[in-house]
C-alpha cells in the first residue's frame, strides 16, 4: 500500500541493512521570512546517482528487493532527480508522517500480509501456491532461453573466428606457392646462365664435367 508524503519507521533496530541506500546533496535555501521554515534546494553540481542494479527502474527494484526480504514489511522511496534519492527498509509495517517536502519528500509503502493479499485477489491458498509454482517454472524457462541464446552467439562467433583463420592460412599458403614458382624460375635461368658461361649440369653432360669457355654444349 502506498502512502504519500510518509516515511517507514526506521527508529530502533527496525531499519534493514540490506534495504538501504540514500543519497541527499540538498542545503536549506534562505527564508522568505523569519517566520518561515527554509525549503530544501539541490546542491550546484549535485551528482546523486541509483546504482547498477536500480538505474533501469529505480521504485520496481526497491520494491523488488523488499517483497524478497521476509523481515521487510515496509520501504520509503524518493527519486528527485540527481539531489535526493532513497530506497530504505523496515521490518515494520508502519509508517509515519514525513517531515521533508518539496524536494526532499519521501513515499512510504507497506507490504501487504498474505492474508491482505488473498483478499485483495479473491484467490484461495491453493491457487495462490500455483500461481507462484507457475510463476516460477515461467522464470525459469525465461532463464533457460537466454542461456541458448548465449550459446548459439558463442557458437557463431567461434565459427567465424574459425573462417577467418581458414581464410588467413589459405591466403598464407597460395603466397607460399607463389614464391615458389618464382624461386623455380630463377634457378632454372641460372642454370641457363652457368650453360651460356660454359658449364653444363651432370645430367645433361655426365659427371658435371666443367667445359672450356665457349664450347657447344652437344
Amino acid at each position: 500500500r502506498k502512502y504519500p508524503r510518509s516515511q517507514c519507521l526506521l527508529g530502533g533496530d527496525h531499519l534493514l541493512a540490506q534495504i538501504n541506500f540514500r543519497c541527499d546533496e540538498t542545503s536549506p535555501s534562505e527564508p522568505a521570512s523569519p517566520v518561515e521554515a527554509p525549503e530544501r534546494v539541490a546542491n550546484r553540481g549535485s551528482r546523486c546517482r541509483w546504482p547498477a542494479d536500480f538505474a533501469a527502474a529505480p521504485l520496481e527494484e526497491c520494491r523488488r528487493r523488499c517483497e524478497e526480504d521476509p523481515h521487510c514489511g515496509c520501504f520509503e522511496f524518493a527519486g528527485n532527480g540527481s539531489a535526493f534519492l532513497r530506497c530504505v527498509g523496515s521490518d515494520a509495517r508502519k509508517v509515519v508522517g514525513s517531515q521533508g517536502t518539496g524536494l526532499v519528500e519521501t513515499t512510504a509503502y507497506v507490504k501487504r500480509t498474505d492474508q491482505e493479499v488473498l483478499a485483495d485477489t479473491g484467490l484461495s491458498v491453493k491457487q495462490m501456491e500455483k500461481k507462484a509454482r507457475d510463476n516460477m517454472r515461467e522464470a525459469k524457462a525465461i532463464r533457460e532461453a537466454q542461456q541458448k541464446l548465449r550459446r548459439a552467439d558463442d557458437e557463431a562467433a567461434a565459427s567465424t573466428a574459425e573462417a577467418e583463420k581458414a581464410a588467413v592460412e589459405k591466403a598464407a599458403g597460395g603466397a607460399g606457392a607463389g614464391r615458389s614458382r618464382r624461386s623455380g624460375r630463377r634457378d632454372q635461368g641460372a642454370v641457363g646462365g652457368f650453360a651460356g658461361a660454359g658449364w653444363l649440369v651432370a645430367d645433361i653432360n655426365g659427371g658435371g664435367v666443367p667445359l672450356p669457355h665457349g664450347a657447344p654444349a652437344d
